[in-house]
């Protein structure tokens, strides 16, 4: 492992197992930002195309290598349309639609350890959680039901064996790679990946879909809207409150695996990776 540093306050050209990253440590802890490196050089994969899996630290290596990774999968999708006010079904049937018209599965998982074994989906589930999430907590509850009878040949689902371990979260910027969270050997470090950019063009897909079976004429704010059950809402909603129940609001604020953790934005679509500390998750435990 060498450095060099650069110019830029903070910032230096650091070799790790052979791979050339950019790094801007700006406040970040170095030796935390250091092990982040290394499990990055060693876990970098090429982005593939498919389907989406949660956030979640906890797949192994051969458990959907390079899939897009998003604050719980197809689930978190549905989650949304639930807050946009369509009732679960419909909220899991269009999402359902969606995939099936792009020869893909609905994606989502759970774990060996919990009933809702989805981190995203189970905090919703809780009636203190519940004004953070702005979704009322039966109509989760009735969501992750009806997931959870989907027949296994209609989904990409997965029961995550592990015991959380995550040190960190990974914002994945680029699109043509990604990392995997975790190499699959015990008590070794795991971490939340986000593919964001990845995201923010699946959910740009996905309303364009729906926009050509139920957009309307007339202009809502940001832009000509979609609706659907007399729900009115446009690519912008979808976009800020994917943000909203992941970071700003929610979730990474509200589970002990993931609150208090550095974020660390990663680029490995060029030969030089690029990696800046850019800041550290919430903590709502204490208000939740």
């Amino acid at each position: 492992m060498t450095g060099v540093e650069t110019e830029a306050t903070n910032q230096e050209v650091i070799v790790v197992d052979g791979i050339t990253f950019q790094v801007e440590f700006g406040s970040a802890n170095r030796e935390e930002m250091m092990a982040a490196l290394e499990h990055i050089a060693k876990m970098m994969v090429e982005a593939q195309d498919g389907g989406s899996k949660c956030v979640d630290g906890g797949y192994r290596p051969g458990e959907m290598n390079g899939r897009l990774a998003r604050p719980g999968a197809d689930l978190g999708i549905s989650m949304i349309l639930l807050k946009l006010g369509l009732s679960p079904q419909k909220s899991l049937d269009l999402v359902k639609e969606f995939r099936i018209n792009r020869n893909e599965k609905y994606g989502w998982h759970t774990d060996d350890h919990a009933v809702c074994g989805c981190g995203h989906c189970n905090a919703a589930q809780q009636l203190n959680n519940q004004e953070r999430y702005g979704i009322e907590v039966e109509k989760v509850k009735q969501l992750w039901h009806l997931v959870s009878q989907l027949p296994d040949e209609k989904c990409d689902f997965i029961v995550l064996t592990r015991k959380h371990a995550e040190k960190g979260v990974l914002l994945i910027e680029g699109i043509r790679n990604t990392v995997m969270p975790w190499n699959g050997e015990e008590n070794s470090e795991q971490y939340f990946i986000y593919d964001a950019t990845r995201d923010r063009e699946l959910l740009n897909d996905f309303y364009y879909f729906l926009r050509e079976k139920y957009g309307i004429a007339t202009q809502v704010e940001n832009g000509r809207g979609v609706k659907i059950d007399d729900v009115e809402f446009n690519f912008s909603d979808l976009d800020i409150m994917t943000t909203d129940q992941t970071h700003r609001e929610a979730t990474l604020g509200l589970l002990g695996t993931s609150a208090n953790q550095p974020i660390y934005a990663v680029n490995a679509d060029e030969p030089v990776i690029k990696v800046r500390f850019v800041g550290t998750t919430p903590d709502y435990r204490e208000t939740a």
